[in-house]
């Protein structure tokens, strides 16, 4: 399957956002085969949000919490999530990691 984004997404010169973005497009984790409308789908490592968009856009019904500690990614996944805790994309955004060891 090859999806195509519906809205733009942003891409960071010099980072790997393109590659990640690519792969997302070929929807390598099946995510129509396991994801469905209410199901509580938690990115962990959220990077630029491209799997969190990706989960959106082929289950709208989905809910996602996307976690990022990279304040420079997070940064970016905030404005690809539409901005906020809670953007135009339904997921919510924190800026943390989950473990400290």
């Amino acid at each position: 399957m090859d999806t195509q984004f519906t809205h733009a997404i942003q891409i960071r010169p010099g980072t790997m956002d393109a590659d990640v973005v690519s792969e997302m497009r070929r929807d390598e984790y099946h995510v129509a085969d396991y994801v469905r409308d209410g199901d509580l789908v938690i990115d962990v490592g959220a990077y630029i949000g491209a799997f969190a968009l990706h989960v959106k856009q082929i289950c709208p019904g989905a809910r996602v919490l996307c976690l990022e500690p990279m304040p420079s990614n997070f940064a970016a996944l905030q404005e690809n999530m539409g901005g906020g805790t809670r953007g135009n994309h339904g997921a919510s955004c924190i800026g943390r990691q989950i473990w400290n060891g």
